[in-house]
């Protein structure tokens, strides 16, 4: 009896990102510490929370689709033409 199973792929950033929130993590425990309050480490997790939201959703809307080009634009009528069954126009 052989049981297997399939690891899945990572993703190419995740270690980076990982990094990096340990790097975030690290900065709000050293402010906590340095500060001996833990009220400025809970002002300043929440700002990198912000931060790390923010980014998250400016990158998520600038991923979409590539804004059309001015050739892509000047085929539209010739193809819908087409698709309408009618000659194209120059």
């Amino acid at each position: 009896m052989e049981i297997s199973f399939r690891v899945p792929k990572l993703p190419s950033g995740l270690a980076m990102n990982l990094v990096g929130l340990f790097g975030l993590v690290a900065m709000v425990l050293a402010v906590g510490g340095l500060t001996h309050n833990w009220w400025w480490s809970l002002l300043a997790g929440g700002a990198v929370a912000f931060g790390l939201a923010y980014v998250a959703q400016t990158q998520t809307q600038t991923q979409g689709e590539p804004a059309a080009t001015a050739d892509a634009l000047d085929e539209q009528p010739r193809e819908v033409a087409y698709l309408r069954g009618k000659p194209a126009t120059a």
